[in-house]
């Protein structure tokens, strides 16, 4: 039986470098930015509720929120965006955004592909009922200043300086436990070959 060390050493090595590409295209989602207080609600229409934050990560793949309260009762649909600038102002400053349907007392997540930001920068979240005459719900929020990094606010002021809106911001990160077990794996097949090639096979092509 022949056996070609540097073949299956360079198959090896060209299997490594595809799946460490493949889990690197991959990542895990974890929480940025949270405020997770519910000591008071806020309704709105017609114009953005936002809250000002400052992220930590380079990126951000997500936001949630908590409506307190929905006196129509079921589920009302959100416009969730993220922007750079007070999105009432400047609504050509939005860097992402989804939609999603919430319910009473529960986070409301929406998701995107990963945005790039500005780790320490300001940025806001802006939220819109899509019935934006509609003011038969309210949102969660806290008082004294819980979030210091930013504020709530309503269309083009703040709303009160010591006031925060009940959210929470996702950023991506690689999934780097993932790609060490793919090279641990791949090397222990390394050294198998190496040790096996020893035991009286004949190496082709060194």
């Amino acid at each position: 039986m022949r056996f070609s060390f540097k073949s299956s050493l360079l198959s090896l090595a060209a299997a490594l470098v595809a799946l460490c590409f493949c889990r690197s295209a991959k990542a895990d989602l974890v929480v940025d930015q949270l405020n997770a207080g519910t000591e008071g609600s806020v309704s709105f229409t017609g114009d953005y509720l936002w809250q000002s934050f400052q992220p930590s990560a380079d990126n951000i793949s997500g936001a949630g929120f908590i409506m307190y309260s929905n006196a129509g009762g079921g589920s009302r649909q959100f416009f969730v965006g993220i922007f750079s600038d007070n999105p009432s102002t400047a609504p050509g400053s939005l860097l992402a955004s989804g939609s999603v349907s919430a319910t009473t007392g529960n986070w409301a997540d929406v998701f995107w592909n990963s945005t790039a930001l500005t780790p320490g920068g300001t940025y806001y979240l802006g939220l819109l009922s899509t019935n934006p005459q509609d003011s038969a719900f309210s949102l969660s929020f806290t008082v004294g200043n819980a979030y210091a990094p930013g504020k709530m606010g309503f269309g083009t002021f703040p709303v009160n300086a010591d006031y925060d809106l009940t959210f929470r911001t996702y950023a991506s990160v690689p999934d780097v436990m993932s790609t060490a077990a793919i090279l641990g794996v791949t090397l222990t097949g390394l050294a198998l070959i190496r040790r096996r090639s020893k035991g009286g096979f004949n190496r082709e092509g060194r």
